[in-house]
């Protein structure tokens, strides 16, 4: 797994947490966990939002009762690249976290 930060002045912070190769007919479960600034993991100070860059390639729906999860599945007989970013709330910054996806054929 690779980990790309990106903190900037405006107190947003982006992060790159992993990357996920699916066959298109598969789905997962995503968790988020954050960390504030001593490196503690905290749960977001407020809702948790989950976004996919490509809904024609994954949708992803949030567990009922725990924002901080959410169900992930292809669209059958799509393949390509998206990403699927969570956001949430850290103190007083805005963070997303990031999963790069990769949709490949299913056999």
């Amino acid at each position: 797994k690779k980990r790309k930060n990106t903190k900037s002045n405006s107190g947003f912070e982006m992060t790159t947490i992993g990357e996920i190769q699916l066959s298109n007919k598969q789905s997962k479960q995503l968790f988020v966990a954050f960390s504030n600034n001593v490196g503690a993991e905290v749960r977001s100070t407020g809702p948790v939002t989950w976004k996919s860059s490509d809904t024609n390639l994954v949708t992803v729906v949030v567990v009922k009762g725990d924002d901080h999860k959410a169900d992930m599945k292809t669209v059958p007989g799509s393949v390509g690249k998206c990403t699927v970013t969570a956001s949430g709330t850290v103190g007083r910054d805005k963070v997303d976290l990031i999963w790069e996806i990769t949709v490949v054929q299913g056999k």
